[in-house]
């Protein structure tokens, strides 16, 4: 009895040299089941938590992320894991955390940090909580309070 096992790729060269299959380009290091990362660096990165032993939020990941540069936003999601994308003020406070943390347990012995760049350039936030975090807005709000404060003394000294 035959077995069949499947589409049988052929290679062939490109013009650069590199192997390409019938389907595209294929790097023989992947399996079919990750996910390609950007190598272009960009302000986001993605953090992805191994050994997640301990819980993850908002205030963790920015206590691990603020030494290395501003931090701007954190959503954190876990659809496969414990996954979370910080969006720095700059592209180079997102190649700073990414070296610096790369690799890093947040706890000793567990919830090990794997950083890629994100696919994204900018982070959107609704709300803050322990989920997603817009550490913008709360900036923005504080020198709001602070220009209505002002506003009302002069008013009141006039």
């Amino acid at each position: 009895m035959a077995s069949y096992e499947g589409p049988i790729k052929r290679q062939r060269m490109n013009d650069g040299g590199d192997v390409k299959d019938e389907f595209g380009d294929h790097d023989s290091n992947r399996s079919f089941g990750d996910q390609q990362q950007p190598e272009q660096p960009n302000k986001v990165l993605l953090f992805t938590v191994i050994n997640p032993v301990y819980p993850i939020t908002t205030d963790v990941v920015y206590k691990i992320c603020e030494p290395t540069g501003e931090v701007q936003r954190i959503v954190i999601f876990r659809k496969r894991g414990v996954q979370a994308m910080v969006e720095f003020a700059s592209i180079q406070a997102a190649q700073r955390a990414k070296v610096s943390l790369n690799g890093a347990d947040i706890y000793s012995g567990c919830c090990t940090l794997k950083i890629d760049w994100a696919k994204p350039a900018r982070l959107n936030v609704y709300k803050n909580d322990d989920e997603t975090w817009d550490y913008t807005v709360e900036l923005g709000k504080v020198f709001l309070r602070f220009c209505k404060l002002y506003i009302f003394i002069i008013n009141v000294r006039s």
